[in-house]
């Protein structure tokens, strides 16, 4: 609901149009409710005199086409429907891109944290009347998706990271939690090997605590993959586990050569 409330601070003059999975929640329907925004399971739920009426009044319509939040903190298909009521009542795009609110409030964790929201306002796109929604809607997913790069660029180092990886290691045990929390402490969140300009198409990190580096590292650099040995089955599966969902690009493997690795160009790395 953080996105949500982002835009219903930003100005008093918008109506939230979302899909009708938000329904299910009784907190959020109930705040849909109070402030009279819009739930729509397909093109055919819109109530068009509804969407006219808030147009004449200067309402803006939010909308968010992912349709959900994703825990990779990534652009992910945009659905139709925000380009099809575009299209339909001639209304210009005013592109937003929020940052951070995954590291605030990671999907699926009932704790807050501190952190920096981020949310960048771009130049308004023109509707021009004769680019049909569907080509649109891919002409935006693409702009998103550079611009996010951008911005993740920037913002994603590893300080930034360190609340979402101790919250993973959080139930994992009381000393494996503290472990985790004073090697990150210890270790300024690892920023000195974490935050460097240089890319590595892939890199193998022979692993000496329970992977809070190797997690920071692979979230760090989304394009990298990152292999991690180790030959404890329990760390093996607790890194898996703890990765799981955040962080596509890193594997836990039990041997690794690391002759062969660095034969194929492969950077090591052992702290």
């Amino acid at each position: 609901m953080l996105d949500a409330a982002v835009f219903m601070a930003l100005s008093p003059r918008t109506v939230l149009v979302s899909n009708g999975k938000v329904s299910r929640n009784r907190i959020i329907r109930q705040v849909y409710k109070w402030n009279g925004f819009i739930t729509l399971d397909d093109k055919d739920a819109i109530n068009d005199s509804l969407m006219r009426k808030y147009i004449a009044q200067g309402y803006s319509l939010v909308i968010f086409p992912e349709g959900k939040r994703n825990a990779r903190s990534s652009i992910c298909r945009f659905h139709k429907g925000a380009f099809l009521l575009a299209e339909r009542y001639q209304l210009d795009i005013q592109p937003f891109i929020i940052h951070g609110l995954n590291a605030v409030l990671p999907r699926n964790s009932i704790q807050v944290f501190p952190g920096t929201i981020t949310v960048k306002a771009y130049r308004r796109m023109r509707q021009d009347g004769h680019t049909a929604y569907p080509e649109l809607t891919s002409r935006v997913h693409g702009f998103y998706k550079q611009e996010y790069e951008k911005l993740a660029r920037k913002m994603e180092t590893a300080a930034y990271f360190t609340p979402l990886v101790e919250d993973r290691y959080r139930y994992k045990g009381v000393e494996i939690s503290r472990s985790v929390g004073r090697n990150l402490r210890r270790n300024g969140s690892f920023a000195r090997w974490v935050d460097t300009a240089e890319e590595h198409s892939a890199v193998l990190i022979l692993n000496k605590d329970h992977g809070e580096f190797s997690l920071l590292y692979a979230l760090v650099h989304p394009s990298t993959l990152v292999t991690v040995r180790e030959e404890d089955g329990n760390r093996r599966a607790l890194l898996t586990y703890c990765a799981k969902g955040i962080a596509d690009n890193l594997r836990v493997v039990d041997k690794a050569d690391i002759g062969e690795a660095e034969e194929a160009g492969v950077k090591v790395i052992s702290l």
